[in-house]
């Protein structure tokens, strides 16, 4: 008997959401498959968005292959790129390493400079755990950036930004960055935006 392919899993968790899954898993293609820079997921709150998101790259990833930031939680632009860099690395502040994470960023050009430091780490380190286990892969939800993939590399770290509709609040500048991080990293993840319609009354 074969054994349950993951969009039939994810299809059986969530139903009514085939087609949504079916095109998430194609733009995600092979891990050697060249990744989209951006995608937008929108939809009615309470519609499945970020559980069917959390679900497919939990499932198809590694633990810390992705990094998932809520952007109500994450407020400024400061938390979205601290939280970020420490999940991409699998850093946890804690008493052993004095709560610090893996870099402060007070700006977007602090958070090119590390995203970048990071993503030359990832490609270097690959899949080699033993030699680099905190660097893999990164996804924000509500804003997700996909790596790029290299050859014979593991697929890249995707960027996901939950509830990406709170980054107007923020900085101006931090929307237009974030879509042109491939321009500006070589090794820039992709990146997803998950928001939801505002609702009427």
């Amino acid at each position: 008997m074969e054994e349950p392919t993951l969009q039939l899993i994810l299809e059986q968790e969530y139903p009514g959401r085939s087609q949504q899954i079916q095109t998430l898993l194609n733009l995600m293609g092979k891990p050697t498959d060249p990744t989209v820079p951006a995608l937008f997921v929108y939809g009615h709150t309470s519609s499945g968005k970020t559980s069917v998101l959390r679900s497919l790259f939990t499932a198809a990833l590694l633990p810390h292959r992705f990094a998932f930031i809520n952007c109500v939680e994450c407020h400024t632009p400061r938390l979205v790129f601290e939280h970020t860099l420490n999940q991409l690395t699998g850093t946890v502040p804690s008493h052993a390493n004095g709560y610090r994470g893996f870099a402060k960023c007070d700006s977007l050009a602090d958070f090119v400079v590390k995203l970048g430091e990071v993503g030359t780490m990832i490609v270097r380190c690959g899949m080699q755990v033993h030699v680099c286990p905190n660097l893999k892969t990164l996804y924000l939800f509500d804003s997700l950036q996909l790596l790029r993939p290299i050859s014979n590399q593991p697929r890249d770290t995707p960027q996901i930004l939950d509830r990406a509709e709170r980054l107007r609040d923020m900085s101006p500048t931090l929307i237009p960055v974030l879509l042109r991080l491939r321009e500006l990293v070589p090794h820039s993840p992709s990146t997803i935006y998950a928001r939801s319609f505002p609702r009427h009354y």
